[in-house]
C-alpha cells in the first residue's frame, strides 16, 4: 500500500509540474509582474477630458492668432493642446471667422485652459459633444433668462 501511495504521489507530481510548464509562457517570463497591475488612476491622468467649457468665442483668424501667440504653458502651445498649423494665414484672415470654445481640463490648472475648435475636441476627446451640448443649452437658457 505504501508503494502504491508514493507511486500515486510521484505521478500527481509530474502531471502537476507538467501541467504548471503548459500554462507558463516563456516569452513573459522577463516581465515584471507590478506591469499588470497598473493604477487605474494613471490610466485616468493619461486621458483629455474636459472639465467644463468655460466661454464660446468668434474672432477672425488673424485676431485668434494675436490672442493665442502668447498663451504657453507645459501644457499648451499658441493657446490649443494641440499642434496648430503655423502656415501662413490665408488672405481672407481679416475675414474668415473661427469659432472656439475656452476649455478647463481635468487634472490641469486654471493655468492650463485653452482654445480650442470645435473639429479638434470632437476628434480628439471623448464626451467632447455632450460637454459642447451642455454648455449650448446652459448658455440658451440663460440667455433667455436675462430677456
Amino acid at each position: 500500500l505504501f508503494k502504491t501511495n508514493k507511486m500515486f504521489l510521484n505521478l500527481f507530481q509530474s502531471i502537476h509540474t507538467l501541467h504548471k510548464d503548459e500554462n507558463e509562457d516563456p516569452e513573459n517570463e522577463d516581465e515584471d509582474p507590478e506591469d499588470e497591475d497598473e493604477d487605474p488612476e494613471d490610466k485616468e491622468e493619461d486621458e483629455i477630458k474636459i472639465q467644463k467649457v468655460i466661454e464660446y468665442s468668434s474672432h477672425t483668424l488673424k485676431e485668434w492668432k494675436k490672442i493665442c501667440e502668447k498663451t504657453n504653458t507645459s501644457e499648451i502651445e499658441h493657446g490649443s493642446r494641440w499642434f496648430q498649423n503655423d502656415k501662413p494665414v490665408p488672405n481672407d484672415e481679416d475675414t474668415r471667422f473661427e469659432e472656439r470654445f475656452l476649455i478647463k481640463w481635468a487634472n490641469l490648472s486654471f493655468l492650463h485652459c485653452s482654445w480650442e475648435t470645435e473639429h479638434d475636441l470632437l476628434d480628439q476627446v471623448d464626451g467632447a459633444k455632450n460637454h459642447l451640448s451642455t454648455f449650448f443649452r446652459k448658455s440658451c437658457w440663460s440667455l433667455c433668462l436675462s430677456i
